[in-house]
């Protein structure tokens, strides 16, 4: 059972919290993760099992984006929050790795590069354009303007000098 709505959802158990009854557990239609009491837990009727797991691990399409542990990596995942959170939006399947399923991100008809979550984000210096990938001409052109501007004002991940030699600390899959 899901504690903020209070609704049961399939979830697979990732394993116990502790010597506690809580357990890490993953929605797997949602993919997002929660700890729940062991007595929320109910074993998924066989006529469930069949349908496959409906969540998919994605990350944002030709960009890198800080993880949690860099130093403006949680301003840029409020900041990711902040434009997609309960809204309507368009995911474009463009490549996979490695299981990961890498999209272009819109709000639902806005669909050119200008208005992608992925320019939103190198706007703001929360992004930077991935230098490993081939991306297409008016993406390239429209997000390079607006890196520059950031790189510039050194606007998020432009304020520190070893950005361009964090690889470890910035992800593809967001």
């Amino acid at each position: 059972m899901f504690a903020d709505d209070g609704r049961w959802y399939r979830a697979r158990v990732l394993g116990q919290k502790g010597t506690s009854d809580s357990y890490n557990v993953q929605f797997i239609d949602y993919g997002n993760q929660d700890v729940v009491q062991g007595k929320f837990l109910k074993k998924v009727p066989a006529k469930l099992l069949t349908i496959p797991d409906q969540a998919r691990e994605s990350g944002f399409a030709y960009v890198r984006v800080p993880t949690f542990d860099h130093e403006v990596g949680e301003k840029a995942w409020e900041e990711v929050k902040g434009l997609i959170w309960e809204m309507k939006l368009e995911a474009h399947y463009v490549y996979e790795e490695e299981r990961i399923a890498y999209c272009l991100l819109y709000p639902v008809g806005k669909t050119d590069a200008a208005n992608s979550i992925q320019a939103r984000l190198i706007e703001k210096g929360f992004a930077r354009i991935d230098p490993s990938r081939e991306i297409p001409q008016e993406f390239e052109t429209a997000w390079r303007k607006l890196e520059d501007k950031a790189k510039v004002a050194g606007a998020g991940i432009w304020g520190f000098e070893d950005v361009l030699s964090d690889a470890e600390e910035v992800n593809e899959a967001d």
